[in-house]
C-alpha cells in the first residue's frame, strides 16, 4: 500500500495535473518501484476510460441556428452604433407637418428611434376626423394639447394624459371639434384587427 504522499503524486501524474518538470519527477519516482509503476499505469488507464464511460447526450436540433444567432447578436453589439446628439431641439418655426396615413390627420415627427422602434409626434386632427381601431406593439402615451378626443365614449381634452399598454387595442377614435396631441408610440403599431 502506498503512503498518502506517494498516492497523491501518482494520482496527479495520472490525470496530468502537474507541470512538465513535476511529471518527469513523478515518472522517475514511479520507476523506482514495481508497485508504483503498476499503480501509475492502472490510474492512467482508468483516466483514459473516463471520457468513454458517459453516454452520448443528444444535441438539440436547433443548436447550430441558436449559436449563429448568438454570434450575430454579439457582432451587432460590437458594431459601433451611430451616435445621437446629446439633445435635439425643434423650434415651432422648424416644425414640418406632413399628411398622416389616416385622412383628416397631419403629423409632425419630433423624434424617431429605430433601435427601440419608438416615435414621438404631434398629431393634428380636423373636426370630425376618425382614427380606425388599432393595436399597440409597445406602450402608447398621448398628452392632449388642444381640442377633444373621444375614445370608448369618454372625451379627453387639453391637459389629459392617456397610456395604453403594449398588446392592448383601441377601438375607433374620433374628434368632434378637432384636436392636437403629443403621442409616443411604437413604429410597429397595427391598424385593424
Amino acid at each position: 500500500m502506498l503512503d498518502p504522499e506517494s498516492s497523491e503524486l501518482i494520482a496527479l501524474a495520472a490525470i496530468e495535473a502537474l507541470d512538465d518538470r513535476s511529471m518527469q519527477l513523478a515518472d522517475d519516482y514511479a520507476a523506482t518501484s514495481v508497485e508504483l509503476e503498476r499503480e501509475l499505469a492502472e490510474m492512467r488507464e482508468a483516466v483514459g476510460c473516463i471520457p468513454y464511460g458517459n453516454p452520448t447526450l443528444p444535441i438539440s436540433s436547433n443548436l447550430k441556428e441558436r449559436l449563429f444567432q448568438r454570434i450575430a447578436a454579439e457582432e451587432d453589439r460590437a458594431t459601433p452604433q451611430p451616435t445621437q446628439p446629446a439633445s435635439i431641439a425643434i423650434t415651432a418655426a422648424e416644425r414640418v407637418w406632413q399628411p398622416h396615413p389616416v385622412p383628416g390627420l397631419t403629423m409632425s415627427v419630433l423624434h424617431m428611434d429605430r433601435a427601440t422602434r419608438q416615435i414621438t409626434s404631434l398629431i393634428r386632427c380636423e373636426p370630425g376626423a376618425y382614427y380606425p381601431e388599432h393595436s399597440h406593439a409597445g406602450t402608447e402615451e398621448i398628452f392632449m394639447l388642444e381640442g377633444d378626443f373621444v375614445c370608448e365614449g369618454k372625451t379627453y381634452s387639453s391637459g389629459d394624459y392617456i397610456v395604453s399598454a403594449s398588446g392592448s387595442k383601441h377601438p375607433p377614435i374620433s374628434t368632434r371639434d378637432g384636436c392636437l396631441f403629443l403621442v409616443r408610440a411604437s413604429l410597429d403599431d397595427r391598424m385593424g384587427n
